[in-house]
């Protein structure tokens, strides 16, 4: 499926919205994009659109954050895995857990685990475009 949004910050949970029309259980999202480009902010979006009213932090030095879902019996994992530096160190804290279960999982900086991915993963890239407009596309 190729699909593709260009939007302003101030429409980044409208985006998240359609978005999460598309996700259920299980859901694997792997987003990309330039450092700064939004990733986590567009992540805080999606959990919010996921149903979860948890404060979503970048997980960049604990590596995983979890937030329960207000009616649903999963839980959403955010991994920022930018410092990682050996796929090793993924599977050292449990990476394939994480990407065979039931819970829905939104990874930054996925590059150093795509030979482990699950076929199903949702590919995202996210960039930036003048006038401080973002482009996320669906690979």
């Amino acid at each position: 499926m190729n699909k593709e949004w260009i939007f302003s910050l101030d429409q980044i949970n409208e985006v998240a919205s359609d978005l999460a029309l598309l996700l259920g259980e299980g859901s694997k999202i792997f987003l990309t994009g330039d450092m700064a480009a939004g990733k986590t902010t567009f992540t805080k979006a999606l959990v919010l659109a996921l149903g979860s009213n948890n404060e979503v932090t970048s997980p960049t030095y604990s590596l995983v954050n979890e937030y329960e879902m207000d009616k649903a019996p999963y839980i959403i994992r955010h991994l920022d895995l930018y410092r990682i530096n050996r796929i090793e160190e993924t599977l050292d804290f449990g990476i394939e857990d994480y990407l065979f279960d039931n819970s829905i999982c939104i990874i930054e900086w996925p590059e150093i685990i795509e030979e482990i991915a699950p076929e199903n993963v949702f590919r995202l890239n996210l960039s930036v475009l003048a006038n401080n407009q973002r482009k996320l596309v669906f690979l």
